[in-house]
């Protein structure tokens, strides 16, 4: 995010009020003093707009182990939060697609202040849930923050926001709610009659499908199980994975990363 786009969180995205934090402030350059309880109105927007962006990465993941794009991004970067349905985010651009595997967070630090808040106290959510998984649900954490007011304060909404989100992935709503479970869901889990009349996997669109990635200036079409990856030139570099990863690189969907982009299965 560039400071042009930080301009854009701040003021049109967020609906910050005259006289609320400063952008440095919002993130954390005084450690949030005074702004968590109460929790602040612009700080929670903040919170709620980078919880949905997460969600956006959520969504548009292609986990399905049957598809040759799995492990790739369902829409391209024009597309994205328009498929995604998430219009709050339309003054921004996705920058590029990361494609790694799950090794490592990147260099993560953890330089933050804990926020805690409680689900229990909303009266949308079960609880008496046996589902451990619900009090981890992004969905459900994000709900909790749009309505929380102190652990002494009764939890009331303070944005506009739906319940029907905390469903999304899980059942963590009551069935008051009249809201089904596990909601969000590809139409038909991504199959169509195809040109012969018979059912199958839809393709991605052109403009959504993955972008083969580089190295060293150079594409790379696949790497096979050897870790050998042949560029566009077509020579071979060795693919340098982790040690600790080597038992690990034939299985499950990581393996798929890189074959996504040629069509292999």
């Amino acid at each position: 995010m560039d400071a042009s786009q930080g301009v854009l969180l701040s003021s049109s995205l967020l609906g910050g009020a005259k006289g609320s934090a400063s952008w440095p402030e919002l993130l954390g350059s005084a450690h949030w003093d005074g702004l968590l309880d109460p929790l602040d109105l612009t700080l929670r927007r903040l919170i709620l707009l980078c919880g949905d962006l997460c969600q956006v990465t959520y969504d548009s993941f292609n986990s399905d182990a049957h598809s040759k794009y799995c492990g790739s991004c369902r829409y391209s970067r024009s597309a994205l939060f328009d498929r995604t349905m998430f219009p709050a985010a339309a003054d921004l651009s996705p920058a590029a697609y990361l494609y790694a595997t799950s090794h490592g967070l990147l260099g993560y630090a953890d330089v933050g202040d804990l926020l805690a808040v409680d689900s229990k106290k909303s009266s949308f959510v079960k609880d008496d849930t046996t589902n451990v998984g619900d009090y981890h649900n992004l969905q459900g954490i994000l709900h909790t923050v749009a309505g929380w007011n102190g652990k002494d304060k009764e939890f009331k909404l303070q944005v506009h926001r739906s319940v029907a989100l905390v469903n999304k992935s899980s059942a963590f709503l009551k069935d008051d709610n009249l809201v089904p479970e596990s909601w969000w869901v590809e139409r038909n889990k991504g199959m169509v009659i195809g040109g012969t009349g018979l059912w199958q996997l839809e393709p991605p669109a052109e403009e959504n499908r993955p972008v083969p990635p580089v190295i060293d200036g150079k594409v790379i079409h696949d790497i096979p199980a050897t870790g050998t990856a042949t560029t566009n030139n077509g020579s071979s570099k060795e693919a340098k994975i982790p040690p600790a990863l080597e038992d690990k690189k034939n299985k499950g969907p990581g393996n798929k990363i890189f074959s996504c982009f040629t069509g292999d299965n």
